[in-house]
C-alpha cells in the first residue's frame, strides 16, 4: 500500500515511487513519468537469500544487457560448472573460491523413526571452498 510521502512498504523491502514531469511536456498535458527505486538505507539482513531471477536481473543491470542475455550467460556458465564436476575435475576461480566433487564412502546409519540400522551407500558429492577474497568480503575487511 502507498501511503502519503510515496512510500510502499513491503515485508522485505522499501520501495520509493518519484513522480517527474517529463521532458517536453506541457504542463496542460500533465504526463508523468513514474519511477520506482528501492531505498539504499533497506537492511540488507531483512532478506533471506537471492533467487536466479533476481540474480539473472542484478547481472543484467551489471552488464547492461538484456535479462534474456543474461539468463543464457548464467546458465551457460552453470552448465559448464556441472559438466566439469560430472567429469571429476576441479575448478579454481582465483579469489572466489574453488568447486570440486568429494568422495563419501560407504556408510552405517540409523533410521531416525524406527531406530533401525541401514547401509547408506558410498556416493560423490560436489564441494565449494571459499577464497580468500571471498573471505575478506563477506567479514567485511
Amino acid at each position: 500500500m502507498i501511503n502519503a510521502s510515496g512510500v510502499l512498504r513491503t515485508p522485505r523491502q522499501t520501495l520509493f515511487w518519484r513522480v517527474t514531469n517529463c521532458a517536453g511536456a506541457q504542463d496542460s498535458a500533465r504526463i508523468f513519468r513514474v519511477e520506482k527505486y528501492f531505498s539504499p538505507y533497506t537492511p540488507i539482513k531483512s532478506r533471506k537469500s537471492m533467487n536466479k531471477g533476481e540474480f539473472v536481473e542484478s547481472l543484467a543491470d551489471r552488464l547492461d544487457v538484456s535479462r534474456a542475455q543474461a539468463d543464457r550467460a548464467l546458465s551457460a556458465v552453470l552448465d559448464i560448472v556441472a559438466e566439469q564436476l560430472a567429469k571429476g575435475e576441479k575448478i579454481a576461480f582465483t579469489g572466489f573460491g574453488s568447486f570440486e566433487v568429494s568422495k563419501r564412502a560407504a556408510r552405517t546409519g540409523r533410521n531416525p523413526q524406527t531406530g533401525a540400522t541401514i547401509e547408506i551407500a558410498a556416493s560423490s558429492v560436489p564441494k565449494f571452498t571459499a577464497g580468500a577474497t571471498l573471505k575478506a568480503a563477506v567479514n567485511g575487511k
